[in-house]
């Protein structure tokens, strides 16, 4: 009886495993583009400009609490807060 049951349970877990994946490809094989009045614009450009919002609203913190005299390499940290950003964003929105 045990080994019935592990049985479906290994079973539901690949029919799982096969839909979700499934689901993923097919939304990651369309390409990614946003209508803005009624004209196709990239999605990496919107993912860019939150991106950038996120560095601007970061500087904003740092300034703030008095902490940009403290950053090792300012141009590295604002380089990753706009990646940080944008696939963020990229992940909530597209995938």
């Amino acid at each position: 009886m045990p080994f019935r049951f592990g049985l479906q349970l290994f079973s539901a877990f690949f029919i799982f495993i096969g839909t979700f994946t499934n689901r993923a490809y097919r939304r990651l094989s369309m390409s990614p583009t946003i209508t803005v009045f009624g004209s196709y614009f990239p999605a990496w450009a919107a993912c860019l400009m939150v991106g950038i919002g996120c560095a601007i609203i970061a500087h904003g913190v740092f300034k703030a609490f008095n902490f940009l005299p403290a950053l090792p390499f300012p141009a590295l940290v604002y380089s990753f807060t706009v990646l940080l950003g944008a696939n963020t964003f990229w992940l909530v929105m597209f995938l």
